[in-house]
């Protein structure tokens, strides 16, 4: 009888250990794409050109312009509470009665750096030609994306003559 105990003990611990041999196979296998969450696919309806570089011959100036963001951060700033690259930026334009949205200029900062001792973030996106000097235009920055709206900048317009930029300063404050 002891005899028999024994075996049954071995093919428990046997079918035990392929058991987990099994589902450790499973487990271990990747996951396809089927299998995944769906993401989101969509695009933005414009897509920002990269910003070429600058010349002073004026027949080979690019054919629009850039606006650029300059955001200078207090000295009060909670660095380790708001990451800079977390904020989010949006630029609406208005028809004078509401504002709207601009789908393809939106993000985060493209970098900081400091400039007199203050720490300063930038973001620039380029502008097509047809639309040069066109507005009122207006920057969002929120904490993060849907986050709250930490400051609006003044109203601009977009440059006016191809080559040019418009820079719009802005102050966050926690």
């Amino acid at each position: 009888m002891e005899k028999k105990s024994f075996d049954i003990r071995i093919i428990v611990v046997l079918g035990l250990a392929m058991t987990l041999f099994m589902l450790a196979l499973t487990f271990g296998q990747n996951t396809s794409a089927d299998d995944l969450p769906p993401r989101d696919t969509s695009v933005p309806t414009v897509t920002p050109e990269s910003q070429p570089e600058p010349t002073t011959d004026a027949s080979s100036l690019p054919e629009g312009g850039t606006i650029e963001m300059k955001a200078a951060f207090s000295s009060e700033w909670p660095w380790d509470q708001m990451m800079w690259q977390d904020l989010w930026l949006e630029v609406e334009w208005t028809d004078g009665k509401e504002w709207f949205k601009v789908d393809g200029w939106k993000g985060n900062l493209d970098s900081i750096d400091q400039e007199d001792g203050v720490w300063v973030g930038y973001k620039a996106w380029w502008v097509a030609e047809h639309d040069l000097g066109s507005g009122p235009f207006r920057w969002l920055v929120y904490d993060q994306e849907g986050g709250n709206l930490l400051v609006t900048s003044e109203e601009f317009t977009l440059p006016a003559e191809r080559g040019q930029s418009t820079v719009v300063d802005v102050a966050l404050n926690p």
